[in-house]
């Protein structure tokens, strides 16, 4: 070590003094050298007085020796005219012996250089700072160079770090292309430059192989593998998941996970919730699928949405689209506000606006039928321009071309056939209508070729029944029931004619038949064949328990009857029933009139008689009465 004296005798120390004072203090330039021969000192007063006056200008070296001090100072070279020292000082109150190493440099320069910042001792300590000035005390550079923090493993690898980018960005590692600015990247394992977030603003939260393009502003991938948002689609979000992608140009697109989901270039405002192999085609604004798997937006279905399920797809320009789930049900190009809530292969046809199919299986609304409905069942089907038509369920039933406002509430095999306007079949089996305005409730095997028709067959097996007349209603195989529990009898009634429109009945006259209180049933049955000859009315021919058997016969009641045709008894029924009653009562009735008949004529004979007995005395009947024939001539002659 190469020692001198410290700013001169200033302060008139004496020779002996200032050798005394090197026993505890050694002056020398700042270099140090450790590869020379330090004569070892002897501890005398003397020697080392001279030593402090002679070797002024001198290194002082040593090699495998110990050099004790309480301080070691060190001065600068005075260049500037002043010479300044460096005072390196052990603590008095050490509680252990320190070592001081200085590190191998390797190669290049080998010199350190100790320093302070402005207000003292700013190093940051294990243990932790007190005082720190936030905005003013830092831990990091000041010559725009990225800071990293790292923990290395045993091997002296990178087990984790955290880079602090001049841009304001801040990754893990400084592979791959540049972050954007104030982008944050904590994925490490790539296998392109490319993946990395980019773009400004943009995060990976975690992960592997993701990557945010350099024109994707304010985009997010949370984690996953392999995910990606590329130039243009600014504010994308991708959650997690892997291979999922937000392609070029589609701005405020989410995609929450799963696996190779895709929102199209220009499909602005789109959400994939989940699931797998999922695609909302391009610019296809605010579409959205729910989940599941393998599900198609096409291009251009605006504000169209697929619910889930598996294989559900909407054409292209299909505006406002809905399959809310199930399996491989489709609604093609250009079919707008159409609805399919569910089932399986279920399809509306394209250029069919504002149809609905519910459910059920292999059910289809034809090309142009807009506003049909099909509620579920199977194989029904509404056929092209049949529009405003509706088939409830069932299975196997058909609205043919053009049959428009036709409707079909279940059953199986029924048939509403072409430009059969406005006809229903409500249910049944094998029912057909082919004319408008006509309605069959149900049954089965009925056909209505006819408009403005209603029929109904009963039909427990192969009685198919065709109608072709318009304007009739038709009950087969079936009994007519004019039931009612008002307490007021039902009517037949048969109006007379009326050509007005309006409310009806006003003030039209009508025949009816009801049924009167009955103490018994009452079954008329008619004649079998027709009447021979004017003037025939129904008869009574035979009664048979509740059963009135009908025929036609002549009328007694006209002018001319003798009366040689009233029966002189009538067997009355003698079971018991209220018929037997009435006909007791009809035969006294006859009885009595019997009487009075012999009576009249008793009477008659009487009158008879006593016209004889005036003939015989000249008495002339006059329109005055009776006469003598003396006052008969006296008026003749006047």
């Amino acid at each position: 070590m190469r020692c001198k004296r410290s700013g001169g005798n200033q302060r008139g120390y004496s020779d002996a003094e200032k050798a005394y004072s090197s026993l505890t203090e050694i002056h020398a330039h700042p270099v140090i050298h450790t590869n020379g021969i330090v004569n070892r000192m002897k501890q005398s007063f003397f020697f080392v007085a001279l030593l402090s006056l002679f070797v002024v200008a001198t290194d002082l070296h040593a090699q495998e020796r110990d050099l004790r001090a309480e301080r070691l100072v060190l001065d600068d070279n005075g260049s500037d005219s002043t010479t300044n020292i460096v005072t390196i000082r052990a603590s008095p109150t050490l509680l252990q012996n320190v070592i001081l190493t200085i590190p191998d440099p390797g190669t290049g320069t080998a010199e350190f250089m100790l320093t302070t910042g402005s207000g003292g001792l700013n190093s940051w300590r294990l243990g932790g700072n007190s005082g720190t000035i936030p905005g003013t005390d830092f831990l990091g550079t000041t010559d725009s160079t990225a800071l990293q923090l790292q923990v290395r493993g045993g091997s002296g690898t990178i087990a984790n770090s955290l880079i602090l980018n001049e841009n304001g960005s801040l990754s893990q590692d400084s592979a791959g292309d540049e972050r954007g600015a104030d982008a944050v990247d904590l994925q490490i394992a790539r296998n392109a430059v490319t993946q990395v977030a980019a773009g400004p603003y943009g995060l990976i939260g975690g992960g592997e192989k993701n990557g945010i393009a350099p024109s994707a502003d304010h985009s997010t991938i949370g984690g996953g593998w392999n995910n990606a948002i590329r130039d243009g689609a600014d504010y994308g979000t991708i959650g997690g998941g892997r291979d999922n992608t937000i392609d070029t140009n589609a701005q405020y697109v989410a995609i929450s996970g799963g696996q190779q989901n895709t929102a199209g270039a220009g499909a602005d405002y789109s959400t994939i919730s989940g699931g797998r192999i999922h695609d909302i085609d391009s610019t296809t604004l605010h579409a959205t699928i729910g989940g599941g798997s393998i599900n198609l937006v096409g291009s251009g279905s605006h504000n169209s949405t697929i619910g889930g399920g598996t294989g559900n797809t909407i054409g292209r320009g299909t505006d406002h689209g809905t399959i809310g789930g199930g399996g491989g049900n489709r609604i093609d190009n250009a079919a707008r506000y159409s609805t399919i809530s569910g089932g399986d292969a279920n399809r509306i046809y394209a250029n069919t606006e504002y149809a609905t199919l519910t459910g059920g299986l292999f059910n289809y609304i034809r090309s142009g039928a807009d506003y049909a409905t099909i509620g579920g069942g199977r194989n029904n089907e509404v056929k092209p321009s049949a529009a405003y038509s509706m088939i409830g369920g069932g299975r196997s039933n058909v609205i043919h071309d053009s049959a428009e406002y036709a409707t079909i509430g279940g059953g199986r095999s029924n048939n509403v056939q072409a430009d059969a306007d406005y006809s229903t079949i409500g249910g049944g089996w094998a029912n057909n209508i082919d004319g408008q305005s006509s309605v069959i409730p149900g049954g089965r095997g009925l056909t209505l070729n006819a408009d403005r028709s209603f029929g109904f067959l009963a039909n427990a097996d192969s009685n198919d029944m065709t109608i072709s007349e318009s304007d009739v209603a038709i009950f087969g195989n079936a009994n007519l029931w004019l039931a009612n529990n008002t307490g007021t009898p039902s009517q037949i009634r048969f109006y007379e004619s009326n050509s007005t429109t309006g409310p009806f009945p006003s003030t039209d006259y009508y025949i009816s038949f009801e049924a009167p209180p009955l103490g018994d049933t009452i079954e008329y049955v008619l004649p079998a064949s027709k009447p021979t000859q004017a003037g025939e009315v129904l008869k009574v021919s035979s009664v048979n328990g509740d059963i009135v058997t009908l025929t036609w016969g002549t009328d007694n009641t006209t002018a001319g009857r003798d009366g040689s045709d009233i029966p002189s008894a009538i067997a009355a029924p003698d079971d018991g029933s209220d018929v037997e009653s009435r006909m007791r009562k009809l035969a006294a009735q006859l009885g009595a009139g019997e009487q009075l008949r012999e009576a009249q004529m008793k009477w008659i004979e009487t009158l008879d008689t006593e016209m004889q007995w005036l003939k015989q005395q000249g008495a002339v009947p006059t329109s005055e009465g009776i006469e003598s024939k003396e006052n008969v001539n006296v008026q003749s002659a006047e």
